[in-house]
């Protein structure tokens, strides 16, 4: 009696094939998420560097301009100025311009400035393209930057370690 057999290749042919569609899902899932992701971290990054030269212009205006801290002001205004000229993720973000000092600062003097994309005080937030495959459509991100108004040659702490030049 004879048995017949198929041979060994025969039964395992396709075998590679659902191996690799698993993952090549799984590849496409990853990239994806990685898209997404990569979105977040550059716009956060560009939101901290508008609210850093928002900050800092604050600052300045109230230095040398005037030292008008009221709403809508001359200080306000240039820090809002500075942060709609840079783009998170290629809109201009909302900001909130405020004048307190963090905690252990000397007290007065403060440009604090917050940028928000993501959804809240009249902002956009940021847009997902594989998110909404697993039910997610935004995301969003923000960023504070405090600057604070003091003398540049007010110290006594330098030691003059060089000759001035006539």
């Amino acid at each position: 009696m004879k048995v017949l057999r198929q041979p060994l290749i025969a039964r395992e042919q396709g075998a590679v094939l659902v191996q690799a569609s698993v993952i090549l899902v799984l590849l496409l899932g990853f990239g994806a998420f990685v898209i997404d992701f990569g979105v977040l971290w550059m716009s956060r990054g560009q939101a901290q560097n508008a609210a850093d030269a928002g900050a800092m212009s604050g600052a300045i205006a109230r230095a040398y301009d005037a030292d008008d801290s009221s709403p809508g002001g001359s200080v306000e205004q240039s820090a809002a100025a500075v942060v709609a000229t840079n783009p998170v993720w290629f809109e201009a973000p909302a900001t909130a311009v405020s004048f307190q000092c963090p905690t252990g600062a000397v007290p007065g003097r403060c440009v604090r400035v917050d940028v928000y994309r993501d959804g809240t005080n009249s902002s956009e937030a940021l847009p997902m393209i594989f998110g909404p495959v697993i039910n997610i459509s935004t995301q969003g991100v923000r960023a504070t930057a405090t600057a604070q108004v003091v003398p540049g040659n007010a110290t006594t702490c330098m030691k003059p370690w060089a000759i001035p030049d006539k």
